[in-house]
């Protein structure tokens, strides 16, 4: 936790007991309506994304099942399918093929069951209009999920129906071990003006430091676009409460529609409220799938007051929104914190290590990053800041772990 109390968030879904609605609707991946893109990266990789079809929700927490053909998974293949709302939290409630149930969420039990269940113990959204579920999670597990016929179970917990969009997102990467990405950065004023980033060069800087942190596991960041926005409103909204920091990446994640890159879209702004740092949109962020609730992301582009050591302020400030950034794109890539703030949650991976509830020795109900130093605070993807005897962030926590790189890897934006 920083000295301002402020901390990284990434979004948890805690389930619930709810009504169970069976309800099928059947989709055809051959039967693309609209909004196809494809092409081929600098390094050979290819990729597509097609809206499939539309579905309509019933009102409540209502489970209704569907099926999608064209999921290609096998032969360095990997498919990400992503639903999108505007009528509110949406959920991916089962997954599975003619083989396997690879994640099953059973409302009567409140329990999860499946061979994936831990990478669906998790929230995918932070606002809930917008999912994504990759598959393979991970390339390493490519064989557990053949290419073929899917069947998934979406749940609507808004009062009244909802349209939804459904689209597949894929590449083809022979061997999954490094590619390139593209930032957007949109960088928020009032007045013309932004306390981190005043210029391209400052931008430039920021791309640096990320490439830093990513190349440990071959993802570089391959180009940067820059925007500035003066837009006081915006500001002054994502400077409110949690909500009004979601309702605000929400609509900016949307008022990307229309974009041909494949960025991953960030929005900087000089304040958030609700004690944050930054918020994804989604775990894992839909490819390169402009114009979604989550095509997206935000972080505090503000100065601190402190410095790292051998920095000047001006660097420490541009550091530390580097290391926001690129948490908050590990959640896009597909990454979750390896240990949750009360220690009862962790990422399903076997080498980011646990810290759980018996390291929170003051008893305050949270794993702090110095009570868990030694175990997993050194990650990028810990899910609050390791700080110094005087509560200031140490700016070290850079380590990606082999596994984490796998699911990077993995993901479409990865090109």
């Amino acid at each position: 936790m920083s000295s301002n109390g402020k901390s990284r968030i990434g979004w948890l879904r805690f389930w619930s007991a709810a009504l169970l609605v069976p309800f099928s609707i059947i989709l055809n991946g051959c039967d693309s309506s609209s909004g196809t893109t494809d092409g081929t990266s600098s390094g050979g990789i290819t990729y597509t994304s097609s809206l499939i079809g539309s579905v309509t929700l019933a009102g409540g927490v209502a489970k209704e099942w569907f099926s999608i053909s064209g999921v290609e998974s096998d032969g360095g293949k990997v498919t990400e399918i992503v639903v999108d709302t505007t009528g509110g939290p949406i959920y991916i409630d089962s997954l599975s093929n003619s083989a396997s149930t690879y994640f099953d969420y059973n409302y009567d039990a409140n329990s999860i069951s499946g061979a994936y269940s831990a990478f669906y113990n998790f929230i995918w959204n932070a606002g809930g209009d917008s999912i994504g579920a990759m598959i393979p999670v991970r390339h390493v597990s490519a064989g557990d999920f053949p290419t073929g016929d899917y069947t998934v179970a979406l749940s609507n917990a808004s009062d009244s129906s909802a349209s939804v969009n459904v689209y597949l997102v894929k590449k083809y990467d022979p061997d999954f071990s490094k590619g390139g990405i593209t930032l957007n950065l949109f960088v928020y004023t009032v007045g013309g003006s932004n306390p981190v980033i005043s210029s391209v060069d400052d931008a430039q800087n920021i791309k640096n430091y990320i490439t830093n942190i990513f190349q440990q596991v071959g993802v570089t960041v391959n180009a940067l676009n820059v925007e500035f926005r003066d837009d006081p409103n915006a500001v002054a909204q994502a400077g409110g409460s949690i909500d009004d920091v979601g309702a605000f990446l929400d609509a900016a994640s949307r008022g990307t529609a229309g974009r041909g890159d494949t960025g991953i879209n960030c929005f900087l702004m000089p304040q958030l409220g609700g004690g944050l740092l930054g918020m994804d949109g989604a775990i894992p962020g839909p490819g390169f799938l402009h114009g979604t609730g989550s095509s997206g992301l935000v972080a505090a582009a503000t100065s601190f007051g402190f410095t790292f050591p051998g920095y000047t302020v001006h660097e420490t400030d541009q550091l530390y929104l580097s290391l926001t950034l690129a948490h908050e794109i590990g959640h896009y890539l597909g990454l979750y914190h390896p240990s949750e703030r009360d220690g009862s949650k962790h990422d399903p991976l076997s080498d980011t290590g646990e810290c759980g509830p018996a390291y929170d020795t003051n008893g305050d109900g949270r794993v702090s990053g110095p009570e868990c130093r030694g175990v997993n605070t050194q990650f990028l993807m810990f899910w609050t800041d390791d700080t110094t005897s005087e509560g200031y962030p140490t700016g070290d926590q850079t380590v990606i772990s082999p596994q984490q790189g796998e699911v990077m890897n993995t993901h479409p934006v990865v090109l």
